[in-house]
């Protein structure tokens, strides 16, 4: 076993032995629900799952930084189980969601971490929300834009993935035979290692939510990418060197027009970095959280 696979084993023991049903909570935000997850006290981090994802998105990671941060994984409107926004909406309606719940939950600046179509939402938050963004950490996305081509494309596969997502008898399925997990979890991580049956369930089962292909069009659509030199956060770019979907030229290339960023990149390994090197994603982001405290 290497040290890589010693860690990870470690963590995923820590989500299997919390409740974290006692964790889960619920606001009313806008008027709709909004469901995240909050645990640890420290300087704030707020978590914002990609494409397909929920607060579940960092089970394997939500443990270790909060041992010294006060950690919020959110649901965005449309996905998990928070309420999804009116038609139409663009990514000013998700980046106003999260700043109304931090308005309940009364912090006034904190660090975003934000993955896939989370790092798109960071990026325009930090952006409209200047005063409130004490650092960025973008991992394998932010500020790309989709051809209309590829955003048809994208879209199209994405309704019939969803379409077959939405069954119980499939989630069953991939999750009890190993080929079929390990094609299923192929997007998310190169590592097969990483697919537990019970952890690919928890990935799974939220992947079919109502706004999954709004979200993604939205981040498609999105211009956040055009005025990433008026980004004033310190930003924090994380890639796995091996990502299928987003390529680490893309990063080097974000990393060219932001103003104070930083790139760290992860061998061999795909669009979740968080999932197969946890260890190593957790002490970056928190060292990067202690450098630029929010409160």
């Amino acid at each position: 076993m290497t040290l890589n696979d010693a860690n990870r084993s470690a963590v995923a023991v820590a989500w299997h032995e919390r409740d974290w049903s006692r964790l889960v909570k619920d606001l009313e935000v806008e008027g709709r629900r909004m469901r995240y997850v909050d645990l640890g006290d420290g300087p704030p981090l707020v978590l914002v799952h990609g494409t397909g994802g929920a607060w579940q998105t960092w089970l394997l990671n939500l443990e270790a930084l909060a041992e010294h941060h006060r950690v919020i994984a959110v649901d965005l409107p449309g996905f998990g189980r928070s309420d999804a926004l009116p038609a139409a909406q663009d990514m000013t309606a998700w980046t106003a969601s999260i700043a109304a719940l931090l308005d309940q939950l009364m912090l006034e600046r904190v660090t975003i971490v934000g993955h896939s179509l989370g790092g798109v939402v960071a990026m325009r938050f930090a952006l409209e929300h200047p005063d409130r963004t004490a650092s960025l950490v973008l991992v394998d996305g932010g500020g790309l834009r989709l051809t209309a081509l590829r955003l048809r494309l994208v879209v199209g596969a994405l309704v019939v993935v969803r379409g077959l997502m939405a069954r119980a008898a499939v989630i069953r399925a991939l999750v009890r035979r190993p080929r079929l997990r390990r094609a299923a979890m192929a997007g998310f991580v190169r590592d097969p290692a990483v697919g537990t049956p019970a952890f690919a369930h928890e990935m799974l089962s939220v992947f079919a939510s109502p706004g999954l292909v709004a979200g993604l069009v939205s981040a498609a659509r999105d211009d956040v990418g055009e005025h990433a030199e008026a980004v004033a956060a310190p930003t924090l770019v994380l890639w796995g060197e091996q990502d299928p979907i987003i390529p680490v030229t893309a990063a080097r290339a974000l990393v060219s027009r932001l103003p104070l960023a930083r790139l760290e990149t992860f061998p061999g390994v795909g669009h979740c970095p968080m999932l197969e090197r946890p260890r190593d994603f957790e002490r970056l982001v928190a060292a990067w959280a202690d450098e630029h405290p929010g409160g």
